[in-house]
């Protein structure tokens, strides 16, 4: 059985961080993407994810929830979503003002994020999809 088959349908329950490394290695939208932390699957976690930036008393992680594991999509936005937190985070904590706005309303924190990662994945799909012919 291939690695690819080995993931449809309910294999990537089975294996949630194989499906995980296998989006973070084949999409095309995370090519040169660097990631703050590798996202890990985290099966207690009951949201899509969470992102967490390292301070001096704890480490930092990207965690991954069973709910982003829906579909490639989902997960894409996920892990999109999550490194996009903790880059925000890091420009506040190097006292960007515009950053530290962001963050300290978590209302407005989000809502940013949410609209980044559509734009991205926006931009990403227009980069990816196929050409049409005009004759």
């Amino acid at each position: 059985m291939t690695r690819r088959r080995h993931l449809k349908g309910g294999g990537r329950y089975r294996n949630p961080q194989a499906w995980i490394d296998h989006i973070i290695a084949t999409d095309p939208a995370l090519r040169n993407v660097r990631l703050t932390y590798p996202p890990r699957y985290s099966g207690r976690l009951k949201d899509y994810g969470q992102a967490r930036l390292a301070i001096p008393t704890r480490p930092g992680y990207t965690a991954i929830g069973r709910a982003s594991l829906i579909s490639r999509r989902e997960l894409l936005d996920t892990i999109i979503h999550e490194e996009l937190h903790h880059r925000l985070e890091r420009r506040a904590q190097a006292r960007s003002l515009r950053a530290w706005r962001k963050t300290a309303d978590p209302v407005q924190e989000e809502a940013y994020v949410e609209f980044i990662v559509y734009r991205f994945l926006r931009f990403q799909n227009k980069q990816h999809a196929p050409r049409r012919h005009t004759h």
